[in-house]
């Protein structure tokens, strides 16, 4: 608990000038604190971590939107910002929001594979938020633990629209290409037809 709460002091985003996050000089020593302690508190206090560590992405993002001029609710741009939920090449390293998305990934991937929270506590959590970001996450946790709820995956690959709408489109594919056999054989066969006849018919 005392861990937990030294981690909120110093990781909490804090105004800065208008702005919310880490400030740019202060970023090595962010990421590399948050890296070292989300191991070690993802497991014992995992439902009071997840939640702070959503707040904090929550908060940069909306500061990141401010700065942007943006104050629309759900449109963060994250596919901009952030192309992919886990860690790619394109994944960008200097974006406060994008670098806390990496944080918040890890964080609930640890946890639920340790069996700390599971997956469906761990889309409540997500669910809390209205942002684009946690959004992709929640379809990112789904693929990568799809044994926990298996009716859920089928759901989430045949939702037409997550299927159409490009701001979904890199972890709708990757759920689709990884479990895609989890579908029923009428289920594959209704998938390929919306393949043939492509975006809105």
């Amino acid at each position: 608990d005392a861990a937990m709460e030294l981690a909120e002091t110093l990781f909490a985003p804090k105004p800065e000038n208008g702005r919310k996050g880490p400030k740019q000089l202060d970023q090595y020593w962010y990421k590399d604190g948050l890296g070292k302690i989300i191991p070690v508190l993802a497991g014992p206090r995992a439902h009071r971590l997840l939640p702070r560590l959503c707040e904090w992405l929550n908060a940069a993002v909306r500061g990141r939107m401010r700065e942007c001029g943006d104050q629309e609710a759900e449109a963060d741009y994250s596919y901009m910002w952030r192309p992919a939920i886990e860690e790619h090449e394109q994944n960008q390293s200097y974006d406060s929001a994008g670098v806390m998305t990496g944080f918040v990934r890890a964080g609930f991937e640890q946890a639920i594979g340790s069996a700390s929270i599971s997956l469906d506590e761990a889309l409540q959590i997500v669910g809390r938020y209205s942002f684009l970001i946690f959004k992709r996450l929640r379809i990112h946790l789904i693929g990568e633990f799809a044994d926990q709820d298996r009716r859920l995956v089928r759901q989430v690959m045949l939702d037409r629209t997550l299927f159409e709408d490009y701001e979904y489109k890199h972890e709708y594919a990757r759920l689709v290409g990884k479990r895609f056999s989890m579908l029923e054989p009428a289920e594959q066969t209704e998938w390929f037809r919306w393949v043939c006849d492509g975006p809105g018919a």
